[in-house]
């Protein structure tokens, strides 16, 4: 497949609306059309001399935060200007987040089995959580300011603590649960979703409710987005229309991914007070 490719050099202009996905050295998005059922042609960033590892967005305001692991640290690359700034240096980190309400990324430190932030407003790093079992795959619910991860090895559990550092709570035990990771949580269904094996799965917020989907057949990563499965499975992003029987729409993506975000400006409008 060609991909038309932009470097840091050149103007770069992203669709309204897409998936980004990204490995080692570049961003790819693969736009979504007007009506938010078919992805169509696609735009790559090269960013030389970095290591993706994870990323975070920021659709109001155009910007990819992503953990840079080859020079440790947190950058921000601001797609309308073209610019790319590193924010702090960071220990080796995964999955990083943002919260567009309370304006802060999070992520996880491995070595430290710590939850870190920054808050994009004070440019204030803080601990969060530490001295936790194994954590992994951390998500956000940006209205509550509730945090969702996973816990636990080898036997995992799904685990809820918040921004303002409530104790952490156990909402789907590993007697629940086999193995889960790819934890997301989806602010339209205002579900969590998760892999099993190759099963998606969702709960309610609150552990509550949980629903076997779709076998993905291998997908490393997966979420939700309004009324789909999308998952990445090897170098094909994959599309499966929630609580259907319909085939699966599968489209070539980067070699070796490592992430992928949806960016979708409607998903940071703020509905607070209002049902959702």
């Amino acid at each position: 497949m060609y991909y038309g490719v932009f470097f840091c050099s050149d103007a770069s202009i992203f669709y309204a609306k897409g998936f980004i996905v990204s490995n080692a050295s570049m961003f790819v998005m693969h736009e979504i059309s007007a009506n938010g059922q078919k992805v169509q042609d696609n735009i790559i960033k090269y960013i030389p001399g970095t290591i993706i590892e994870s990323l975070a967005i920021d659709s109001n305001l155009d910007i990819i935060y992503f953990v840079d692991g080859k020079s440790s640290s947190l950058k921000k690359y601001n797609i309308r200007s073209n610019q790319l700034i590193t924010l702090i240096s960071i220990s080796a980190s995964t999955d990083l987040i943002f919260d567009w309400i309370a304006n802060l990324l999070g992520w996880i430190e491995p070595r430290l089995s710590s939850i870190r932030s920054f808050s994009v407003n004070s440019q204030i790093t803080d601990t969060i959580y530490s001295s936790l079992q194994n954590p992994e795959s951390l998500t956000v619910d940006p209205y509550t300011g509730e945090l969702y991860w996973i816990v636990g090895a080898p036997e995992k559990s799904i685990v809820r603590g918040s921004w303002t550092r409530n104790a952490p709570k156990v909402l789907i035990s590993a007697a629940n649960i086999n193995s889960p990771r790819s934890l997301q949580f989806d602010v339209t269904s205002q579900r969590l979703y998760w892999l099993e094996h190759t099963f998606i799965k969702s709960s309610k917020a609150n552990g509550s409710d949980i629903k076997s989907h779709i076998n993905t057949k291998g997908a490393k990563k997966i979420f939700a987005y309004k009324g789909y499965f999308v998952w990445i499975n090897e170098d094909d992003l994959h599309f499966h229309i929630a609580n259907t029987s319909q085939a699966e729409y599968t489209l070539p993506t980067l070699q070796n991914p490592r992430d992928a975000a949806v960016f979708d400006s409607s998903l940071q409008d703020d509905k607070r007070g209002l049902t959702i």
